[in-house]
């Protein structure tokens, strides 16, 4: 979007068997770039005019596929790297921007529902993915040094992604040929060794004294079918919708919670007899919700 908005126009020529040059105008100001086969560009500067955006950002171009296909990186905030200020602008003026999310992760996670890899899109994620890792374990060395912490906290969120795009292929639910199964096998083994590199540069980092905790937020549990609680919720009488099909909260028991899908709020007030009651109707009515073949939506309530 950022870029979109900021009319780039881009021209390539060969300049070697391996190199090109990128030239386009961005915000008015031409740019060269020259180009390797498979190697991301220097960052370019640009400023962001969306809402709730940051003034300045870079974003970096890559060439790949012998020259035929093109890819740019996401436009970053280099000001977010740290607080205060020079921390942000020491990590970097020293390790330059990071890779926050690799545009090759998408089509590799959709590769989980074909039956081939991309082999290009794979070297080029894992290639992503591991100076993710590194960035990470040399900015926490480099800050570590200069600025000594007491606390270093990192949401490392890639596993997550892969496991809820490919464990239910890798576990072979529903109409998955083995080679799917196979591809998305690849995919979750790649984030996983990631994050086991990513642990490993941390760890070397970690002294006599340091406590180490590592900790999901879930299970990752095969997403096997599509369960909506509102619908629940209606067809149990505990909700009731409005004249614009929307559940009305005010002539509801109970009705879904904004912020996490499968949060439901309670329409009385807490600790009353009338709150337990409708409590007790809420979860009655989704533990006793079942699939066509008697698999629970909910395991536990």
């Amino acid at each position: 979007t950022t870029l979109r908005r900021s009319s780039l126009c881009l021209a390539i020529s060969k300049k070697t068997t391996n190199c090109w040059n990128l030239e386009f105008v961005i915000e008015g100001r031409k740019n060269t770039l020259a180009l390797l086969n498979g190697k991301w560009s220097r960052p370019v500067r640009i400023r962001v005019a969306a809402p709730g955006k940051p003034g300045k950002c870079v974003f970096r171009v890559l060439l790949f596929d012998s020259g035929r296909r093109l890819a740019v990186s996401e436009a970053y905030d280099t000001g977010a790297l740290g607080v205060p200020e020079d921390i942000a602008r020491m990590v970097y003026g020293k390790l330059g921007a990071p890779v926050e999310h690799s545009v090759f992760l998408s089509p590799l996670f959709k590769s989980a529902s074909n039956s081939k890899i991309d082999p290009e899109i794979l070297k080029l994620a894992r290639q992503d993915l591991e100076a993710q890792a590194d960035w990470i374990v040399n900015a926490a060395a480099l800050v570590q040094k200069k600025r000594p912490y007491d606390v270093f906290y990192l949401h490392y969120h890639n596993p997550d992604s892969a496991l809820h795009s490919c464990l239910s292929h890798a576990d072979g639910h529903g109409a998955v040929t083995s080679a799917q199964k196979r591809t998305a096998k690849d995919v979750i083994a790649l984030s996983l060794a990631v994050s086991d590199r990513l642990i490993t540069g941390l760890l070397k980092l970690a002294g006599p004294s340091t406590s180490v905790l590592l900790v999901s937020d879930h299970g990752n549990v095969t997403n096997r079918f599509g369960a909506s609680i509102s619908m629940r919720l209606l067809e149990t009488g505990l909700a009731v919708k409005n004249g614009k099909g929307r559940i009305d909260r005010k002539k509801s028991l109970a009705y879904p919670n904004d912020l996490v899908s499968t949060w439901i709020t309670v329409n009385a007030k807490p600790g009353t007899a009338r709150y337990e009651q409708v409590q007790d109707k809420v979860i009655d009515a989704i533990l006793s919700w079942k699939t066509s073949n008697g698999k629970r939506a909910i395991a536990a309530a």
